[in-house]
């Protein structure tokens, strides 16, 4: 099947995030900065403004800034009300907020805001007052992607609808323990998309049958349900709310290599063989492996569509999944089970 991207629910509040680097996990050190939103305030002539969450007044005792450009507004009572848990972190000093595979963070004095796995910034720090803690309303704007809107003393905020999109692609990384962690799908490198995963995430098959994560294999081919917030980095990162296992083809364990073809050799019997050379994608997985190819093997370019045998020439990019059955040789010799063809690079 080709790998589709399809758009589900209300258009998104874009995040304006750029990060470079092979992994794009931001550290500690790499803040981003995204700007508030600029809609006018009318600031209320007692000074005390009021808080809507899906139409329903949840609070008023939001206040202006001193920046004069931002509005603060209760923490909890905002991220409860759009179904939101909220526990304080006391080894961290702050507050945490999780909803499905949804996570982020919020400390009193640091303008710095957990977004798929990233530090951005957002122009104002959370305060805490009267056992409160308030956060500029351009946090649940660009952090929660809610829909804010600012209508005289009146902050509005909105997520009545999950804005979510669609991802068909294969799997190239795992990395879930306990729960939570990432799958990586369509790439490697600054390529492909990272699906954070969270312990409400679902996993299953077609059928609706419940999976472990360990049943998800390297190559399989999935459909994602994912955020449609997405950050610009590279790659693109979104937290994941459903994956769903297509019928899979492979051995029970996979194995995988993304590189590039440095030798092809063709048999007296039209047999193909292929030595890969590049990066090992999980444990057991090597970084040099000669794969032979036969009727079964799978042969698809990045979109799913079916590739030919004439593409496989040397330096030609290419993600290669097998088996673990391999001889001891150097490199060593397996069979290809899925072979997918990537474009040249830039």
């Amino acid at each position: 099947m080709m790998k589709t991207t399809k758009k589900l629910g209300l258009a998104a509040l874009t995040t304006a995030l750029m990060v470079t680097g092979a992994s794009g996990l931001a550290s500690a050190e790499e803040n981003l900065t995204v700007m508030p939103i600029s809609a006018p305030i009318s600031a209320p002539d007692n000074g005390v403004y009021t808080l809507a969450v899906n139409g329903s007044v949840v609070s008023s005792a939001g206040y202006l800034n001193k920046n004069g450009k931002d509005v603060m507004i209760p923490l909890r009572d905002m991220a409860a009300s759009l179904g939101y848990s909220v526990t304080w972190n006391g080894k961290t000093q702050s507050a945490e907020l999780t909803k499905g595979a949804q996570w982020t963070s919020v400390k009193p004095g640091a303008d710095q805001y957990s977004f798929a796995r990233m530090l951005i910034k957002l122009g104002a720090a959370p305060e805490q007052k009267n056992g409160k803690i308030f956060v500029p309303d351009s946090f649940a704007a660009q952090v929660l992607q809610a829909d804010v809107a600012r209508v005289g003393g009146t902050v509005e905020v909105s997520l009545a609808e999950k804005k979510t999109m669609v991802t068909d692609g294969f799997v190239t990384g795992v990395n879930v323990k306990d729960g939570a962690g990432s799958v990586r799908i369509n790439g490697t490198g600054t390529e492909g998309l990272v699906l954070n995963v969270g312990k409400d995430t679902v996993v299953k098959t077609e059928d609706g049958l419940t999976l472990e994560w360990t049943d998800v294999q390297l190559g399989y081919e999935v459909e994602a349900v994912h955020s449609l917030a997405q950050t610009m980095s590279l790659p693109p990162q979104t937290p994941l709310y459903e994956l769903i296992v297509k019928k899979p083809s492979a051995a029970i364990e996979t194995l995988g290599t993304a590189g590039t073809i440095e030798e092809v050799t063709k048999a007296a019997d039209g047999k193909i063989s292929v030595r890969i050379h590049g990066e090992a994608l999980s444990a057991g997985s090597q970084t040099e492996i000669k794969l032979l190819l036969n009727e079964n093997t799978q042969l698809v370019t990045a979109a799913g569509e079916k590739a030919t045998s004439e593409q496989l020439v040397q330096g030609a990019r290419v993600i290669a999944f097998y088996g673990p059955m391999m001889t001891r040789s150097l490199p060593p010799i397996g069979t290809a089970w899925k072979l997918v063809v990537l474009p040249a690079a830039q």
